[in-house]
């Protein structure tokens, strides 16, 4: 029995320290909405005017008449650079294409209200498109703090906030998603003593990237761990037919190292339901929590291609 029990943990062990490598993968992800069809899109900045506003919660009201359009110019081109930063590479043409156009608000005594059906109806007509797109408000926030151990001291840090609602129409003017969106960014003062105008660039960029994969397919990239196999000292970790013939050898832990190779490289060639498979056959070689993990990844990325496929069908 003790015998046993050190061949299994000797077994562990070896491929827990076999030689191992990450590969890059570059993988479509599926936005979080789905447009119906593939009409035209058009994105619309309408919401205040800086001047107009007035919630106490928002410092914009709290500036300087003559800050207003420096502040909002700011704001407003981070926030739709980094929204056509994902938008201008878009696997789906008419959110490629989307054109920009301002309607700002003259206030913001009722800016939760949708913008009304006629209106919708009116610009999908002008601009020849079947969907709206509009940024209707945005607000942002900043406070100093103190450190926690000693809150009597000068402020060490700043914070800076900012919230913004979009919504989606479709020509005949009725709402189809309502995003409500949040973003910080945090500094040191004593190295960025006056940071606040690039902390605002910034979180309205990535807010912008983040919104623009809200309702686009977008890449990103992940890391799979494989095996370093090597034969007479070449790399063979992805040569398909060795692999192959290596997945039937007599010594279980080169089978299972081939096995589960094929399936990253299977994965990397965008053959999910292979790669799945090969994960299958090494799991009947030896149990391994590696593979399990790798399984429900597999999963999970499969169960999203069916909504992938649908979002880049509209060419």
């Amino acid at each position: 029995m003790i015998i046993r029990f050190l061949y299994i943990l000797l077994v562990i062990l070896s491929v827990s320290c076999a030689p191992t490598r990450l590969l890059n993968l570059d993988i479509m992800n599926p936005a979080e909405f789905s447009f119906p069809d593939s009409g035209k899109i058009a994105i619309l900045n309408t919401s205040y005017r800086p001047m107009a506003m007035h919630r106490k919660d928002n410092l914009m009201s709290k500036l300087n008449p003559e800050k207003h359009l420096i502040f909002d110019s700011l704001i407003t081109k981070n926030l739709f650079d980094g929204l056509f930063s994902v938008l201008n590479i878009s696997p789906v043409t008419n959110l490629m294409n989307a054109e920009y156009y301002e309607i700002r608000a003259s206030d913001t005594i009722n800016f939760f209200n949708r913008l009304s059906k006629k209106s919708v109806k009116d610009l999908c007509e002008i601009y020849n498109v079947g969907y709206i797109i509009a940024l209707e408000y945005y607000s942002f926030n900043f406070r100093k703090f103190a450190p926690l151990d000693d809150p009597f001291s000068k402020p060490d840090f700043s914070f800076a906030s900012n919230q913004l609602v979009w919504r989606i129409y479709n020509k005949e003017g009725n709402i189809l998603k309502q995003f409500t969106k949040f973003d910080n960014s945090y500094w040191d003062n004593y190295y960025y003593p006056d940071l606040l105008p690039d902390a605002l660039c910034e979180i309205f960029y990535k807010s912008g990237e983040k919104f623009g994969m809200s309702i686009s397919p977008y890449w990103s990239t992940t890391s799979r761990l494989y095996y370093l196999i090597s034969e007479k000292g070449e790399d063979i970790s992805f040569e398909r037919d060795k692999l192959i013939q290596l997945k039937s050898s007599d010594k279980k832990i080169l089978a299972f190292k081939a096995c589960y190779n094929l399936a990253v490289l299977s994965e990397s060639e965008d053959n999910l339901a292979e790669a799945y498979q090969w994960l299958e056959e090494a799991i009947i070689v030896r149990q391994s929590e590696t593979v399990e993990i790798y399984k429900k990844t597999l999963e999970n990325r499969m169960k999203s291609r069916e909504k992938l496929n649908f979002q880049v069908s509209f060419k």
